[in-house]
This record gives C-alpha cells, sequence and structure tokens, in this order.
C-alpha cells in the first residue's frame, strides 16, 4: 500500500482530467460537494484548472498503475481582480483511498504553495452534513465564517453551504 510520506504530489497535466471529474463526481453523488447538483463534465472543470492566473495551482496524488488517488486545487474564488491573494481551497479523494491521509497530506501541500505563492487567506465551501467534512476543516485550522442558507440545488430542495475560511502564516 502507498503511504503519504512515499507516494508522489504532482501538479495537474489535463490528461488527469478525467480522472478529477471521475473523483468529484463520486463526491458529488455521495453529497458531500458543493460542486453540481450533477455530475460535472470535463469541459466545465477545465478552465477552471487550467484557464486560470499562474498563482492558482492544482495538484495530484499519483495512485500509479495509471490514476490518481486524490487532487488539491488552489481555485480561483471569484473572477474578479480585487481578490489576488484570496484562493478556494478543494480537495477530493477517490473512495478506494479514503482514510489514508492523502486528502490531509494534499491539503498540507496546498497550504505550503499558498504560503510560498502569496495568498493570504484560503476559502472553503462545505455543506454541514456530513459533519465529519466540517470536523475534518475544524482540524485542518479552518473556522467557519458564513452560512449560505437554501443556495445549493439537490435534486428537488435546496441545501445549506458553509464558508470557512484560513489566514496562512504571516496573514493578519
Amino acid at each position: 500500500m502507498t503511504t503519504p510520506s512515499s507516494a508522489p504530489i504532482r501538479r495537474l497535466e489535463p490528461r488527469d482530467l478525467e480522472d478529477v471529474v471521475r473523483i468529484c463526481n463520486a463526491a458529488i453523488a455521495r453529497g458531500e460537494s458543493t460542486y453540481g447538483p450533477g455530475d460535472l463534465a470535463s469541459e466545465g472543470l477545465r478552465p477552471l484548472l487550467f484557464d486560470v492566473p499562474a498563482q492558482f495551482e492544482s495538484y495530484v496524488w499519483d495512485g500509479g498503475g495509471g490514476g490518481i488517488a486524490g487532487w488539491v486545487a488552489l481555485m480561483r474564488h471569484m473572477n474578479r481582480d480585487i481578490y489576488p491573494t484570496v484562493a478556494e481551497l478543494t480537495v477530493f479523494v477517490s473512495d478506494e483511498y479514503r482514510r489514508r491521509g492523502i486528502g490531509h497530506a494534499l491539503v498540507r501541500h496546498a497550504f505550503e504553495r499558498a504560503g510560498a505563492l502569496g495568498f493570504r487567506a484560503l476559502i472553503l465551501i462545505l455543506q454541514p452534513e456530513p459533519a465529519y467534512t466540517v470536523a475534518w476543516a475544524v482540524r485542518l485550522g479552518f473556522r467557519n465564517v458564513g452560512w449560505l442558507m437554501g443556495v445549493l440545488p439537490v435534486g428537488e430542495r435546496s441545501r445549506d453551504i458553509l464558508v470557512f475560511q484560513r489566514f496562512m502564516k504571516g496573514a493578519p
């Protein structure tokens, strides 16, 4: 079994996009993602990951065998130039690799890169359920700074989303 200390984390490449979409769609199906409400297509995710300014980087955990085990991205939070030091953190781990520390290792790598790239704050957008995703965010140093009620369409109803923030080292 590959462990977090021995598996390579590398930059996301276009060849990884189908795996990224597959992993993300599995999280949507589990009700753990604020993407959606339906499945994503690679055409929808490609511009968010590749057609962005250079400081918005994405990484994968190479699972070996031609696939990735997970991915993390420092994504553009808004398409407005007044937010160049804020990134939205996105992280997903493939079902078969969950609970092995991969998500944690990817996020720690993203924290290091975010600091090196000059980001002052990271934003994380989650649903309040399942509760373990919220607990995970808090363990990583994020704090809840907002609650948007009924904004995420899921089937016949709309779900709430939570906004979390984490300042990077050296930021106020």
